[in-house]
C-alpha cells in the first residue's frame, strides 16, 4: 500500500544544488506569531525545493475554532485532532469529546491535479478561522481557501484555480480520508443492539439516498460501483460524523483500503475544464461533529442520513424527537419530556384503545352463539368458518380489533428504539437522582423492574375473550402471555433507561385507562351472569 501511495502521488524531486549555491537556513516558526502572515519560505535565485517546502507547511502546526469546534490543523489544511467544545466524555465532566488523527497520519489530505500535474503548495495565510494556501503549477495559479463558519462544524474548502496558459486545461481533486481502527469501539451485532453505550467504527457513504455502510472489521480493499451518484462519504462511531463532501463537483472514483490498523477512503473528482485566461472553483468541504440534525442541515441536508433511524421507521423517529425536544424546550429535562410524549401518544390511541376494548366485550357477549355454531358445524370446517364470519358480520363485531392498539404502537416502539440508541440529543441527558444519562441502562434497574411489575397489574386487569373450551391452543397462549412481562422486563434491564421510562409510564397510563374503560363498559355492554371473559393469567 505504500508503493501505491507513492506512485499515486509521487514527490517531487528536488533540482540538483551547485556547490557554489548559497545554502538556505530556516528556524522553526513560532506558530503563535502567524495569524494574519503570510507562512512561506526563504528561496534564492535557484528556488528552495519543492520538497522542503512541503515539510515545513505539513510541520508547521495551527489552531482554528470557533464556539463549538478546535481544529488542530497543519499549513496544509489537513486535520490533526478535533475537540467538539459542546460536549463532555462523561456527565458532569469538564473533559471535552476529542478525537486524534495522528494513527493515521492526520485525516484528510487533499490534493489539487491540473493537466495530471500535481500542485505544489508555496506559501500559506493563517487566520483565526481560515487558511489561504498558494500554489503553481506550469502556468497556473492556485488559491486555496478553508474556512470553518462560525457555529458550525464543517471546513469549507474551495480551490480556484486560473490559467494563465494559451490553451485549456482539466483540474480535478483526489482527496484521501484516514481513520485509525480502535478497539475499544469495536463491538459485535448482539451489542450494538443491547447494550446502549457500545460504541462501533464504520465506513459510511450515501449513494442515490440510500445510506450504506461497512464495519471496520468487515472493511476489505476495494472499488465502490456507481461513485458518481455519491452524495458524501466518510466515517462514523454511534454520535460522530467525519465526511468528505463535494459540493460543486461530482466523483469518478472511490477507493476503500484497509492498511494494518488504518481505513483509508480515496476519492477522485469530475474534471473542470478552464479556458486560458480564466478561473474555475472546485468545492468540498470535510464535516467533522456530531450526528445532530440541526448541525448536519447547516451543510447539507442529505448528511443527516448518517442518523440511522431506519429507511421506513425514520420519519416516525423524527416526529417523536421533534416532540421530544418541543417538551425539553420547556421543562429543560428530557425525562420529563418523554413522560409527556407517552401521555401524548397515549391519549392519541385512546379512540383505538376504547374501540378495541368494546370489540373484545362484544366478542366475549357473542360467546355462547360462537358455540352455537361450533357444535353445528364442527365436522365440517369449512362451512363453520363461513358461519363465523357471517356471524361477525351481523353482530358487528370484528374479531381482531383487540389488536389494533397493539399494531399501532409497534412502530412508535421501534422509532422510540432508535431515537434512544441513535440521538446525539439523549447523550448524557439527566432525569432524576440515579439516572444522569437516558442513553445508558438504568444501573440500579429501578425502571425496568417497575415497568415488570406494572405490566403484569397491567395484564390481571385486561380481559381476552375466551372460546369457552380449554383446548391446548389457549393454554399455551395463557402461558405465553403470562410470562410475557418478567422475559420483556429482562430485555429491558440493559436497554436505554429512556426508552424504560417510556414503557413504564405507559403502563402506568394503561392501567388508568383500562379500569376507566371497564367501568364504563359495564354501564353500556354489561357482562352476562355467566361471564366467558376471563383475564390473560387464567385467574
Amino acid at each position: 500500500m505504500v508503493a501505491i501511495f507513492f506512485l499515486t502521488y509521487p514527490p517531487s524531486k528536488p533540482p540538483q544544488r551547485d556547490a557554489a549555491t548559497p545554502q538556505v537556513t530556516t528556524q522553526p516558526i513560532n506558530t503563535s506569531k502567524l495569524d494574519g502572515k503570510v507562512v512561506k519560505l526563504e528561496t534564492t535565485k535557484n528556488q528552495a525545493p519543492a520538497a522542503e517546502a512541503l515539510l515545513k507547511l505539513k510541520t508547521e502546526l495551527k489552531t482554528l475554532s470557533n464556539e463549538v469546534l478546535e481544529l488542530k490543523i497543519n499549513s496544509l489544511g489537513e486535520v490533526l485532532n478535533v475537540q467538539f467544545l459542546k460536549y463532555s466524555k462523561e456527565p458532569n465532566s469538564e473533559e471535552k469529546v476529542s478525537r486524534s488523527f495522528s494513527e493515521a497520519n492526520n485525516f484528510n489530505l487533499s490534493s489539487v491535479f491540473v493537466e495530471s500535474e500535481e500542485v505544489q503548495w508555496k506559501s500559506a495565510i493563517l487566520t483565526d478561522e481560515t487558511l489561504e494556501l498558494l500554489g503553481q503549477t506550469g502556468s497556473f495559479q492556485i488559491v486555496r481557501r478553508m474556512s470553518l463558519e462560525s457555529g458550525t462544524y464543517f471546513l469549507r474548502v474551495v480551490d480556484q484555480i486560473k490559467n494563465e496558459g494559451a490553451s485549456s486545461a482539466d483540474a480535478k481533486v483526489k482527496v484521501r480520508l484516514a481513520e485509525g481502527i480502535d478497539p475499544a469501539k469495536q463491538s459485535s451485532f448482539l451489542e450494538r443492539i443491547f447494550k446502549p453505550q457500545a460504541n462501533f467504527q464504520k465506513v459510511v457513504w450515501l449513494q442515490k439516498d440510500s445510506l450504506d455502510y461497512k464495519m471496520f472489521e468487515e472493511v476489505a480493499s476495494h472499488k465502490l460501483e456507481s461513485p458518481e451518484t455519491f452524495q458524501w462519504a466518510g466515517f462514523a462511531d454511534k454520535y460522530f460524523l467525519y465526511a468528505f463532501v463535494p459540493l460543486n463537483t461530482s466523483l469518478v472514483d472511490v477507493e476503500l483500503t484497509r492498511v494494518a490498523l488504518k481505513i483509508e477512503e480515496r476519492f477522485t473528482t469530475s474534471t473542470k475544464q478552464i479556458p486560458p485566461g480564466d478561473t474555475a472553483s472546485l468545492e468540498y468541504a470535510f464535516y467533522l461533529g456530531p450526528k445532530k440534525i440541526s448541525d448536519l442541515e447547516k451543510l447539507t441536508p442529505s448528511l443527516t442520513r448518517s442518523i440511522e433511524y431506519g429507511n421506513w421507521i425514520g420519519p416516525i423517529s423524527r416526529v417523536l424527537l421533534s416532540i421530544l425536544l418541543f417538551f425539553e424546550s420547556l421543562f429543560k429535562n428530557f425525562g420529563v419530556a418523554i413522560i409527556l410524549l407517552t401521555l401524548v401518544v397515549k391519549t392519541l390511541l385512546f379512540p383505538l384503545a376504547y374501540k378495541a376494548a368494546v370489540s373484545m366485550r362484544k366478542l366475549s357477549l357473542l360467546q355462547p352463539k360462537m358455540l352455537e355454531v361450533r357444535e353445528k358445524y364442527k365436522k365440517d370446517p369449512q362451512r363453520m368458518n363461513v358461519e363465523m364470519m357471517s356471524l361477525y358480520k351481523t353482530e358487528k363485531v370484528n374479531p381482531v380489533g383487540g389488536c389494533l392498539p397493539m399494531l399501532v404502537q409497534m412502530p412508535v416502539f421501534f422509532a422510540l428504539y432508535r431515537v434512544f440508541f441513535a440521538s446525539i440529543e439523549m447523550r448524557h441527558s439527566p432525569f432524576i437522582a440515579w439516572i444522569q444519562d437516558l442513553a445508558h441502562y438504568d444501573h440500579f434497574f429501578v425502571l425496568p423492574v417497575a415497568m415488570t411489575a406494572l405490566m403484569v397489574y397491567q395484564q390481571r386487569i385486561t380481559p381476552m375473550p375466551d372460546s369457552g373450551q380449554d383446548s391446548e391452543a389457549m393454554r399455551i397462549q395463557k402461558v405465553m402471555l403470562k410470562w410475557m412481562p418478567p422475559f420483556f422486563g429482562a430485555i429491558m434491564l440493559f436497554l436505554p433507561a429512556g426508552l424504560t421510562l417510556y414503557f413504564l409510564v405507559n403502563s402506568a397510563l394503561s392501567i388508568a385507562q383500562q379500569l376507566f374503560i371497564n367501568k364504563k363498559l359495564d354501564k353500556i355492554l354489561p357482562r352476562p351472569a355467566s361471564n366467558s371473559l376471563q383475564v390473560v393469567n387464567g385467574n
